[in-house]
């Protein structure tokens, strides 16, 4: 019987280059991609149309989020970690999900399912400052874009809402439409690890930012460019500390580009599933930590707004 092949991986990605990695997070910081982090309360958005460089050539557009599965919480990274095998369909092995399987295998369920990997969305947002009813501006007056970091229940609830609404206007719905497209509520509740939850609400009627095209258009992010896999061979290295691999993604020490905690998650109406723990597929995350400066939202002055965009009562 002849051999068979080991499979490489080849036609699903390329080798990782340390060089290249750092030199990566040093034009992120170039760029100066800004993290968002929710504040307790309300917080008005406007999820971005994807740019030009997620587009599919076959049908000329893309998802307005990028999915990626990451690892939390390793002994020997600060941040987290993109899981080879999720983001390859299984093509690739993955140290860390073989070492989870095997700590579940040996009874030890709840330590290996805080090792498996969560998908998280990424997204281009605008968040609208309360107090001028304009998307927030940096300390220089440029309109600012954020990258939201959403779990996966937290977009299945913006999903929800969209579903609903297009079966109430009987037409298609797109959030992200520079012209006609519909604002976010975000509501958060609770600041631990336990007890915070999200709820997402769409505004009654679509608006436009158009008038703000020409400034954050420019600005709007790669977004798989910042999430990339490293090599496999480096992986199981990360389930001891301390890090013996310089993480060139992190090279502060604070994490604060990534997510970096889970929480628990509930939605009464729809994430009532005994499913919850099946390889982190519905553990939320927390958005990761904005970077100095960073935005919160200013929820004294966030109802003033809700009938200018339109805000939803839940419906």
């Amino acid at each position: 019987m002849p051999k068979t092949a080991k499979p490489t991986g080849s036609e699903y990605f390329v080798k990782s280059d340390a060089q290249g990695n750092a030199a990566a997070r040093e034009e992120m910081e170039a760029q100066g991609v800004k993290w968002l982090k929710l504040a307790v309360g309300d917080t008005l958005l406007r999820a971005l149309p994807p740019p030009p460089s997620m587009q599919n050539k076959e049908t000329g557009a893309a998802p307005f989020f990028y999915h990626t599965s990451l690892h939390f919480g390793l002994p020997g990274s600060k941040a987290p970690v993109v899981c080879p095998r999720k983001m390859t369909g299984n093509a690739l092995t993955c140290p860390i999900c073989q070492h989870a399987f095997g700590l579940k295998d040996a009874g030890h369920e709840r330590a290996g399912n805080d090792l498996l990997p969560s998908w998280q969305a990424y997204m281009n947002v605008l968040v609208l400052d309360p107090k001028t009813g304009e998307p927030k501006r940096s300390s220089t007056g440029e309109v600012e874009v954020y990258v939201w970091s959403a779990g996966r229940g937290t977009l299945d609830k913006i999903f929800a809402q969209v579903e609903r609404r297009e079966k109430k206007t009987k037409r298609t719905v797109d959030i992200t439409d520079p012209d006609e497209g519909y604002f976010l509520e975000v509501n958060r509740k609770g600041t631990g690890m336990e007890d915070t939850k999200y709820e997402v609400y769409l505004a009654d009627e679509p608006s436009s930012i158009m008038d703000w095209l020409d400034e954050w258009g420019p600005e709007l992010v790669d977004l798989p460019a910042i999430s990339r896999m490293r090599p496999v061979d480096e992986l199981a290295g990360l389930l001891t500390g301390p890090a013996a691999v310089e993480d060139a993604f992190d090279k502060s020490g604070k994490a604060k580009a990534l997510p970096a905690r889970r929480i628990s998650f509930s939605d009464k109406a729809s994430q009532d599933s005994d499913e919850d723990v099946v390889e982190g597929s519905f553990r939320e995350v927390a958005e990761p930590d904005a970077p100095e400066g960073g935005v919160d939202a200013d929820n004294d002055a966030v109802a003033r707004l809700r009938k200018m965009v339109g805000g939803s009562d839940g419906e």
